[in-house]
């Protein structure tokens, strides 16, 4: 673990670099340094860049692809990797964007004057606690109540790059809490990316609010703590992929994934993540890439999927079914509103035939998981 750790300060300056270490994903040693990532049949799928010089990276991922002899995924991996192992023989698509705060710049203009919700809770009182690792323990019980309320309002429990724990390697993140009145109403970690040695950064990874926190919570804290870093001198703060934004269209594949982007809610809310991110106002946008080889784009894209769905994609399509379905037989009794008032649309399904079209994108992508299954 040790040896894990010095490797990960040496070379991980992917915002997945951290992640990647995670439980789940298995250690490919490969020559100076280490990949992660799983293993099924005659594929293997790697989380982020390898832990290795980035000169290095594209010969050791085509290395490890000729001794194991197996079809290979990676994702997501930066342009420069992608732009490499596509003169390489890889086939390489854009699957997404990460927002880049280059604090300096970020901190020239207030930036809570662009989040009116966020500005008016920190005049309400709401403040910024760092906790010392020391100290977690006087707030532990409390952090992980919260957390497990967050988890009871989540569909799916995710898994690969995904994984929400902020207990796991608990000692080498940094803690926040937000108070108001002195109760908890959110906390978030930031875990390091690392190059040489050196710290470059911190990714911003749980980020989890109380049921009951007010709207502008979790801006509020991201801001503040990008404040307090900012006055340590840290250079930079990212807050991961947003997935399908930002897509260049260059073809099917590119068009495909925009369209899920606009379109499918199912199983995640794509243009809704991407939306909070950005209203933060990002100093820049990064395009991060899927990368493979032997693969065509619809396997390569069932590999990234089963990689982050450990429970299997049939029960992936089986929960969205019983959802779309719940969804339809609460509406039908007149519990749920569709909140589409403000278009001047009727609030419930009038029937059968009006929820099925009302919903159509939503089991278009139900049928594709089916076809990728």
């Amino acid at each position: 673990m040790e040896q894990e750790w010095d490797i990960f300060k040496e070379y991980g300056n992917r915002t997945s670099s951290f992640m990647s270490m995670y439980p789940g994903l298995e250690h490919i040693q490969i020559e100076n340094g280490q990949a992660r990532g799983i293993t099924y049949g005659n594929r293997i799928v790697l989380a982020t860049e390898p832990h290795c010089d980035e000169e290095s990276r594209a010969q050791a991922i085509i290395d490890l692809k000729n001794s194991r002899n197996k079809k290979l995924c990676l994702f997501p991996i930066g342009e420069k990797l992608a732009s490499v192992l596509g003169e390489k023989g890889f086939s390489v698509w854009q699957v997404g964007s990460e927002p880049i705060f280059e604090l300096e710049d970020y901190f020239r203009t207030e930036p809570l004057d662009a989040l009116p919700l966020g500005r008016t809770l920190k005049k309400r009182g709401a403040e910024l606690v760092e906790i010392r690792t020391a100290d977690l323990d006087i707030y532990r019980q409390e952090l992980a109540a919260l957390h497990d309320d967050w988890k009871r309002q989540k569909t799916f429990e995710l898994g690969f790059l995904n994984q929400v724990d902020p207990f796991f390697k608990y000692d080498l993140k940094r803690w926040f809490i937000l108070t108001v009145r002195g109760t908890i109403q959110a906390f978030m970690t930031a875990v390091p990316f690392c190059y040489n040695g050196q710290v470059l950064g911190y990714y911003f990874n749980d980020i989890i609010r109380s049921g009951k926190a007010r709207a502008g919570t979790n801006e509020l804290m991201i801001v503040e703590v990008m404040r307090l870093l900012h006055a340590e001198k840290i250079p930079e703060v990212r807050l991961g992929m947003a997935p399908l934004s930002r897509i260049e269209k260059k073809g099917p594949a590119s068009a495909f994934l925009d369209f899920l982007f606009r379109r499918h809610r199912s199983v995640y809310n794509f243009s809704g993540h991407y939306r909070f991110k950005n209203k933060l106002n990002p100093t820049r946008w990064d395009n991060l890439y899927l990368a493979s080889s032997g693969l065509g784009f619809l396997h390569s894209l069932k590999c990234v999927i089963k990689a982050h769905f450990p429970q299997g994609l049939w029960v992936l399509v089986q929960s969205i079914v019983a959802r779309q379905w719940g969804k339809f037989l609460e509406l039908k009794q007149g519990v749920l509103s569709m909140n589409r008032a403000d278009k001047g649309e009727d609030l419930y399904f009038r029937s059968f035939k009006d929820y099925i079209w009302r919903t159509k994108w939503t089991h278009l992508s139900v049928i594709f998981f089916v076809v990728l299954h």
